[in-house]
């Protein structure tokens, strides 16, 4: 049992061709393998080099979820941010 665009669509809440593009991405990169009895269908089969680093992010989601989701969604400035930032003139209230 995979995933189809449609299913992947509805679980996300995003339009369909979006969810069709992540999911070629993403077997494109070696993260899902095609569905032998569906061709629309995407399933969990990563190369065995993914397959620790999928595992290790489950374990660091796991533990650190809050941490996880600022990294992914750039919360966390970069160092060159964090200095640019020193230098930013701010008003005292």
């Amino acid at each position: 049992m995979g995933w189809s665009a449609e299913t992947a669509a509805r679980q996300t809440r995003m339009p369909v061709p979006w969810a069709a593009g992540q999911l070629a991405a993403m077997h494109a990169t070696g993260l899902l393998g095609k569905d032998a009895s569906d061709e629309g269908r995407y399933l969990y089969e990563p190369a065995a080099d993914l397959r620790r680093l999928v595992d290790e992010m489950a374990v660091a989601y796991r533990e650190r979820k809050t941490r996880v989701v600022a990294v992914i969604f750039g919360e966390a400035a970069s160092d060159a941010q964090s200095f640019a930032d020193a230098f930013r003139v701010r008003r005292r209230d």
